[in-house]
């Protein structure tokens, strides 16, 4: 994954199933694991609430107590952070 905001590839791997997901973002070791309404997020050592939408997703931080909004757009992937209050661009390759 390439985070436009940080100009880097940033390695991620791991299975992502409408029922279940687990990933690892390989620069940190986080690892984000669970049912995608009780998403465990390994760094923060909260949840993380996902639901899936038409274009893209939205959820909730519990770390941060905020709201996050992502839309799909062919390989690209746009989040707006309530936290940062700012989007953040992502391409998958």
């Amino acid at each position: 994954m390439f985070d436009h905001d940080a100009k880097r590839e940033i390695p991620v791997g791991g299975v992502v199933r409408a029922d279940a997901v687990d990933v690892i973002e390989g620069g940190s070791g986080a690892r984000i694991s669970g049912r995608p309404d009780a998403l465990y997020h390994s760094v923060t050592e909260r949840y993380i609430q996902l639901d899936m939408e038409a274009e893209g997703f939205s959820g909730y931080d519990y770390a941060s107590e905020k709201h996050f909004k992502g839309v799909f757009s062919g390989d690209a992937i746009q989040i707006y952070d309530h936290e940062t209050e700012r989007y953040h661009d992502f391409h998958v390759s």
